[in-house]
């Protein structure tokens, strides 16, 4: 595998703090989690290129999250017609086949066998990394589910997604939070917030809404704005803190393009 410095912040180019460096090895390697002097991002700044985790041919039942994401695109982009929703990273497509029910998709995934079953199923997936050239028109919404995490210049992915939306186009955003309260306990933490190698960057409230303030856009927690029955009250308590923007587990977020750049 081929390592790559990445010498100054992926968001702001700053100088990474002497002070904040960590080092942690996993496998016989040695990775330095660094945090930016100026805008306190904490990224691996020794790390692959672009990652992601190989997948199984067969889909895993959709995740709840799915259903959230659906549902919050669906009541905030309702009085557009045959709306366009991207998804930058669709994986096996869960959200494409809701979405396609009430609008139009369009799937981007490098993955070969993810892409492969996303377009099994109907859907137009495409085998590329995004651009928005590739886009009929503007996007009503564009979606980053798990993604900025594992790529090597998530600040560049944003603004790419950002001037890809239409004027008040929404931006969904799921990523891990650096300060998960789950952080605490030391295998959760090696396993499912460094996660490395395939964690390339970790993000806070502050660095999230830094970047979408930054392109021109809201910042937004899910909320209770994603309960959508009494089936969702198990994620009652996790609404509640969000609303008052208070993120205890991972980021879901979204911002609304208020002005085309």
């Amino acid at each position: 595998m081929t390592y790559h410095e990445r010498s100054a912040c992926p968001l702001c180019a700053g100088t990474p703090s002497a002070e904040k460096k960590r080092i942690i090895e996993k496998d016989g390697q040695s990775y330095a989690i660094e945090t930016c002097e100026r805008c306190s991002f904490v990224y691996n700044s020794n790390c692959l290129p672009d990652t992601a985790v190989a997948a199984a041919q067969t889909p895993p039942p959709p995740r709840p999250r799915h259903y959230q994401i659906d549902y919050l695109l669906r009541t905030r982009l309702a009085q557009k017609p045959n709306p366009l929703v991207v998804e930058i990273g669709c994986g096996y497509g869960d959200v494409g086949l809701l979405v396609s029910q009430w609008g139009q998709f369009i799937g981007f995934e490098p993955s070969d066998t993810l892409c492969a079953v996303a377009a099994s199923r109907g859907l137009d997936a495409r085998r590329e990394f995004f651009a928005a050239s590739a886009l009929p028109r503007p996007a009503d919404a564009i979606i980053l589910d798990n993604v900025l995490e594992h790529v090597h210049d998530p600040g560049g992915v944003f603004a790419t997604a950002a001037g890809a939306l239409a004027k008040d186009g929404v931006l969904l955003v799921i990523v891990p939070n650096v300060y998960d309260i789950r952080r605490l306990d030391k295998t959760w933490r090696e396993r499912h917030l460094w996660a490395l190698p395939e964690h390339l960057n970790y993000f806070s409230t502050s660095t999230l809404k830094m970047l979408f303030e930054r392109h021109g856009l809201t910042f937004n927690h899910f909320g209770l704005e994603v309960l959508r029955s009494k089936a969702d009250v198990r994620f009652f308590p996790r609404a509640v803190c969000e609303t008052f923007g208070v993120s205890l587990f991972g980021h879901n977020v979204f911002g609304v393009k208020r002005e085309v750049r």
